[in-house]
């Protein structure tokens, strides 16, 4: 796989930046708020916001990151999109000579959210769990959920995003789609989208929904 440069380091630059002590990324909530219900979210209540971040905090986290040598800015949630400062928070990471990756569940991505993303080039990454509609639907308590994804792909596509140096797709491991884990891969790399899997970490509300944890004896099978 390319390594392209703004997003993703080489073992030869993590050594040397954690030689200095430098960053090389940090990893940001702009907000928790969320229109999904992911049930193995970590974020325990979307409705408590009362640990975020205010505006002012943000860019001084974002200008301190920048002095410490980071080259990316990774934005999670809750969900980004809905962040209503998100133009403006982009506009400071480029100003500080950093690149934006937004992990996304992709809902608000329209012709003019999409244009937005592309002219800052930002790495999107989508929530894509499985390519079966009940599944896709059940892992984020959204009706509609796999066509919700698949009309923000096509959307990406339009303004630019036709490689995975800057789209990517956000996958959990879990026992929901255990089973097709090896198609979502291959379709993913099939279509030019860079595959993020994960396995799920036992807090927020996955505490009430423990079913979907896997062993790693049991992953190991796939």
């Amino acid at each position: 796989m390319n390594n392209y440069s703004p997003f993703d380091f080489s073992e030869e630059e993590i050594t040397v930046a954690a030689a200095v002590e430098r960053l090389l990324s940090i990893e940001i909530e702009f907000t928790r708020e969320c229109n999904y219900r992911c049930p193995y979210c970590y974020v325990g209540d979307p409705n408590n916001n009362s640990r975020e971040m205010s505006p002012r905090q943000i860019d001084e986290t974002i200008r301190q990151a920048a002095e410490l040598g980071a080259r990316k800015v990774v934005i999670l949630g809750g969900e980004p999109l809905l962040y209503p400062r998100l133009e403006e928070k982009l506009a400071l990471i480029k100003a500080c000579g950093m690149r934006a990756e937004i992990f996304t569940n992709s809902m608000l991505i329209d012709d003019a959210m999409a244009q937005l993303l592309w002219n800052y080039r930002c790495r999107v990454v989508i929530k894509l769990n499985s390519l079966d509609p009940a599944v896709q639907e059940r892992m984020t308590g959204q009706p509609g959920a796999l066509d919700i994804v698949m009309r923000a792909i096509a959307t990406l596509r339009r303004v630019g995003y036709d490689d995975d140096s800057l789209l990517g797709a956000s996958s959990v491991i879990c026992s929901e789609n255990l089973n097709d884990i090896v198609e979502l891969w291959q379709w993913l790399r099939e279509n030019r989208i860079r595959p993020y899997f994960e396995t799920l970490t036992p807090q927020g509300r996955l505490q009430q929904n423990a079913h979907l944890q896997v062993s790693p004896a049991a992953a190991e099978t796939v």
